[in-house]
């Protein structure tokens, strides 16, 4: 293929070409580690801000034994800690923003009451709102929960209702004559129709959601992703955050490939140009 052609708009590219195109990226940012790492060796072989593969090893294996202080596998218990609170915060927020972005799009009095309400919630950063939460909620499972909801829940919320209000109005009355109520019409038409783009709209959210469990984590946890990575700063500990980080990315990364997935084998017909 051409360079020229490689630059036209639209331009579908050769699949072997397209799969070396997403490994360099990852090869150039670890090679760029192990020679800044390697160069930091060289003056001080016991350097633990760039640390090299054996000392990220070492971290790896530090957190998958049993610790003999506290009798637990760190990375074990993180991960129920920060999965368990992820899943519940995600369920509840999803289950709030679809039931409510669906409402508002389907009924204009529901629209009228709620519009302007999560509009102007939504430029309100939730990182602001944590002392608040933490005074009335406390600093325990709730809090936290309450922290991710209200970082996703604004966004979701009008990426419901945006989907929803587009689908077309012929559908609706083709469904109202052909003798269906107006639940049948909600949940089984305008739901099903706009069903695709919020599970794409989801697929987003969760990006916001980590960013607020790992905050939450970090400011008040006694477990967790990113408890365990603001614990092992204090010790300079960057084998075990880079391996966290890492750890992360893979579930973040994983969920959004399932959900993609999803999109494309299920729900192709939403995909059509």
């Amino acid at each position: 293929m051409s360079v020229r052609k490689l630059y036209r708009v639209g331009e579908e590219i050769d699949a072997r070409l397209a799969s070396l195109l997403v490994l360099l990226p990852i090869v150039f940012v670890i090679a760029l580690y192990l020679y800044g790492s390697h160069k930091r060796h060289q003056e001080n072989p016991k350097d633990r801000m760039m640390p090299n593969l054996k000392q990220i090893q070492t971290g790896i294996v530090k957190t998958v034994e049993v610790n003999c202080r506290t009798g637990d596998r760190w990375l074990l218990k993180d991960l129920k800690y920060s999965l368990r609170l992820m899943v519940l915060s995600v369920a509840i927020t999803v289950t709030c923003a679809v039931l409510v972005g669906l409402h508002m799009a389907c009924f204009s009095v529901i629209e009228a009451l709620h519009m302007k309400f999560v509009r102007f919630v939504s430029f309100i950063p939730p990182l602001a709102l944590l002392p608040l939460i933490f005074i009335f909620v406390g600093t325990d499972t709730p809090a936290k929960i309450l922290l991710i909801f209200l970082g996703t829940y604004f966004i979701l919320v009008m990426d419901v209702f945006l989907a929803c209000k587009d689908v077309p109005r012929k559908l609706i009355q083709k469904a109202y004559t052909m003798g269906a109520s107006t639940v049948e019409v909600v949940f089984k038409v305008v739901l099903m129709f706009a069903w695709p783009r919020i599970l794409n709209s989801i697929r987003f959210t969760l990006r916001q959601a980590w960013i607020f469990l790992i905050a939450a984590e970090m400011i008040a946890s006694e477990a967790g992703l990113g408890y365990r990575i603001i614990l092992v700063q204090r010790q300079i500990g960057v084998n075990i955050i880079l391996w966290y980080i890492f750890i992360i990315g893979a579930i973040g990364f994983t969920c959004d490939f399932i959900l993609l997935k999803i999109i494309q084998t299920r729900y192709a017909w939403s995909l059509e140009k």
